[in-house]
């Protein structure tokens, strides 16, 4: 019985290479793809239910604060790139953030496990085209933003070991929670005012029309 679910198990896992090495192999060629959020870790921009369309692009060619989706494991994620290490001339890994969680990811993507780029997003109510001028610019600003809000949390993790060591204090505690729902709600503003900007602007194109 251990041996047929192992076997099953190794098939399924090779039906999902194949899955994954088609998908690449035509995202390569330059198809593209869209994809359901079943997650909101990239809220409040991508939220449970939106759709993206993906297109390929180069570890080389990503710019700071672009949406990507990779492969990590038996699933795909989309996170927002922040930067990349060049180990040397052939080998790249990139460090990615979700928008909602106030820590880098700690696993590192490699070039292979890159599937693409988000160029487009299809929400209810909007169509948001991360191509145009605007979006870059704010992408930009927000990869900015969260490069800033990692480093000040882990500041004041630094301030409260140096201080008080590792009791755990609850004003220190307090102090620590504010910060971080502070940088959020700061970030949430940032990607909520761009969005209600581009639904306005769709509004008043659909009203003309």
């Amino acid at each position: 019985m251990k041996k047929l679910l192992y076997y099953e198990e190794q098939l399924e896992k090779e039906k999902s290479k194949n899955v994954f090495y088609l998908l690449k192999k035509n995202i390569k060629c330059g198809r593209i793809f869209d994809f359901e959020v079943v997650s909101n870790c990239m809220s409040p921009l991508l939220k449970t239910g939106d759709k993206i369309s993906i297109r390929n692009i180069a570890p080389d060619a990503l710019r700071r604060g672009d949406i990507i989706v990779y492969k990590m494991g038996d699933h795909l994620r989309v996170h927002r790139y922040i930067y990349k290490i060049q180990k040397n001339d052939n080998f790249t890994k990139l460090v990615t953030k979700p928008d909602a969680i106030p820590h880098f990811n700690k696993y590192l993507i490699t070039s292979e496990e890159l599937f693409g780029k988000v160029i487009l997003i299809k929400k209810s109510y909007i169509e948001i085209n991360l191509e145009s001028p605007f979006w870059k610019i704010n992408n930009s600003l927000l990869s900015l933003i969260s490069y800033l809000q990692v480093y000040i949390v882990r500041f004041c993790y630094f301030i409260k070991r140096f201080f008080w060591g590792d009791r755990n204090l609850y004003f220190t505690s307090l102090i620590r929670k504010f910060i971080i729902f502070s940088l959020s709600v700061f970030l949430k503003f940032i990607i909520f005012t761009p969005l209600l900007i581009s639904r306005l602007k769709y509004q008043n194109k659909y009203l003309q029309s």
